[in-house]
């Protein structure tokens, strides 16, 4: 081969720096004008993602889910460059399954929990491990909570598959409350009086907020959870307690009354959606800290507060104390009796409170996730835990 010729390290990082050296190199003859016009490299969504620190796997499989590849076990090839796992090249299996298997392992034991979060897909079970996501199918948003911001305080070990770590147990899910997303094109989740109410606020966020007190919390949902109805009546709106969320509720207002003007139903149906999933955060007991959310842009704030996903609300009982708790959470499958919601202590993301993630359990296999959730006790009763 000649020498001027060579192969490329496989990132997509190291492509971008070598246009930028070749830039910079012919400085001396382009002007200050020319040069200021290759800034747009640095905001190249993809090389800002593989120069961010702390990826975590979860983190890692948002950014490649669209990305084309010869075979499905390059994604796995990919990850592990990403996440600058240096064995990969002998240690990864070859086995697609068993190499997402392997990776996903080997963060685990790094303090990488962000496997164990991933929202599941219709791919089957893998039966070496039912916790693992991603063997099959690596989706766009699997993750979306961002990069790592600080790492679990205990380490986790992996055993024959299962994954053992000690968690703080916040209690057992008493009752949970969902609401439909849109049923169809004619009606979404909101009932008849919440549409009333935000149409007679005419955008303001202080008359909505007034009349909202005259309103309990059942009335503005339309659900199958018709057997909780009377225990989600006795909560409270906080929306007055966070700028962030009124700042949002602001925004969605404002639009709202100008979607009015325009006639955009399709448009007041998502308004109205966001609006519910806002005021069932603000119903959060204790009230989520979301002061680290104010560095985030408005597109990225009104996502995070108005995640689509998180349609339920479950009602915690402390096995100790047995003081209640309420928190807006992502459920995966409908919570049993025995389902119980654990804090994992230290553990935040960029799109988490800072007070730590939720793993909701039943029995050994983890239903859901919590990202806005606190413990509203001192009775911290730490316990292990096996996931399967």
């Amino acid at each position: 081969m000649n020498n001027e010729y060579g192969i490329m390290e496989p990132k997509f990082s190291v492509f971008v720096k070598q246009v930028l050296n070749a830039v910079n190199a012919g400085a001396t003859t382009i002007s200050y004008d020319q040069m200021s016009s290759s800034q747009w490299i640095y905001d190249l969504p993809l090389f800002v993602q593989e120069r961010q620190k702390n990826k975590c796997l979860g983190y890692v499989y948002d950014m490649i889910a669209d990305l084309g590849c010869r075979s499905f076990r390059d994604k796995f090839i990919g990850a592990a460059e990403l996440l600058g796992i240096s064995d990969y090249p002998t240690e990864l299996p070859t086995d697609t399954q068993d190499a997402c298997l392997w990776l996903a392992e080997k963060q685990i034991k790094d303090n990488d929990l962000s496997p164990l979060l991933l929202r599941p897909s219709t791919e089957p079970i893998y039966k070496k491990a039912c916790w693992l996501k991603g063997h099959k199918f690596i989706l766009k948003n699997m993750w979306g909570w961002g990069i790592q911001t600080h790492s679990a305080c205990g380490l986790p070990r992996v055993q024959k598959h299962s994954v053992h770590l000690n968690l703080n147990l916040v209690g057992t899910i008493t009752y949970d409350f969902s609401w439909h997303v849109q049923a169809d094109n004619h009606s979404n989740c909101a009932s008849d009086k919440l549409l009333r109410l935000i149409t007679s606020a005419n955008g303001s966020t202080t008359e909505f907020l007034r009349r909202l007190k005259s309103i309990d919390l059942a009335s503005i949902f339309r659900s199958n959870s018709s057997s909780n109805i009377d225990r989600v009546s006795t909560l409270e709106y906080n929306v007055s307690s966070s700028k962030i969320l009124v700042k949002i509720l602001g925004s969605l207002l404002e639009k709202q009354a100008a979607s009015n003007s325009t006639e955009e139903p399709a448009e007041s149906l998502k308004i109205y959606d966001n609006i519910i999933s806002l005021l069932a955060l603000s119903a959060s007991v204790p009230t989520p800290e979301l002061d680290h959310f104010e560095s985030l842009s408005f597109h990225q704030l009104h996502r995070q507060i108005c995640d689509s996903s998180e349609r339920t609300l479950v009602s915690i009982s402390c096995s100790n104390c047995l003081k209640q708790s309420m928190f807006r959470v992502e459920i995966w499958q409908k919570p049993m009796t025995e389902a119980r919601l654990y804090l994992t202590p230290g553990l935040t993301y960029q799109y988490t409170a800072t007070s730590g993630t939720g793993i909701i359990m039943e029995e050994d296999r983890i239903i859901g996730r919590a990202r806005f959730c606190a413990s509203v006790c001192n009775c911290n009763h730490s316990v292990p835990v096996k996931i399967t």
